[in-house]
Order: C-alpha cells, then structure tokens, then sequence
C-alpha cells in the first residue's frame, strides 16, 4: 500500500498520469516495453 501511495504522489508532484504510468508499469513487467522511471524528469 505504501508503495502505491509513493507512486501515487510522485506522479501527482509530476503533473503526471499516474493510470498511464502504471499502464508503462504492467507494460514492462510483461516484457512489451521499457520500465518507467518515476524520478524526476525520467
């Protein structure tokens, strides 16, 4: 949960989608694309 909520407000900071983030997430995970960074910038 802690992890979700990190993901959550990292993205919010970001002025980014967290659902498209995740999307990337799963993405990667099943091996279709590149693992998205939450840093910064990344």
């Amino acid at each position: 949960v802690a992890r979700g909520f990190s993901a959550m407000e990292s993205c919010r900071r970001q002025g980014r989608d967290l659902r498209d983030w995740m999307e990337q997430a799963l993405r990667a995970w099943l091996g279709a694309g590149p693992m998205p960074s939450l840093l910064p910038g990344g």
